[in-house]
């Protein structure tokens, strides 16, 4: 089980690194639709974008490590591939993790 401390950390590379997540709630069958924040806004709350939810209503949060830059009208968008910088982060602050396809990763709370 991943601890609040260890959320922080997870919430405060998404924004640093400006990645796209999505929750998966237990009261849903399905994941959260993708969103390009995640938030703190209370000791025991995340806030993705519709409304807070507990902690420990979250299942897992996934993490989308394909970021797509835009670089100018007349130029084409880049697709940036930041998985193996995130890799390295959740590796060094010991956050368990499992890798799916197409640059995400889910981490389990």
């Amino acid at each position: 089980m991943i601890d609040l401390n260890e959320i922080r950390k997870v919430i405060k590379f998404i924004s640093e690194y400006q990645l796209k997540s999505r929750l998966k709630l237990y009261s849903n069958h399905e994941p959260t639709n993708w969103n390009d924040w995640l938030t703190e806004p209370s000791k025991e709350y995340f806030d993705f974008g519709s409304e807070p939810v507990k902690f420990n209503e979250v299942e897992y949060v996934e993490i989308n490590c394909l970021v797509n830059k835009k670089t100018g009208r007349l130029v084409p968008n880049q697709l940036l591939d930041k998985g193996n910088v995130i890799e390295e982060h959740l590796i060094n602050n010991a956050i368990l993790f499992s890798e799916l396809e197409n640059g995400i990763f889910r981490i389990k709370l």
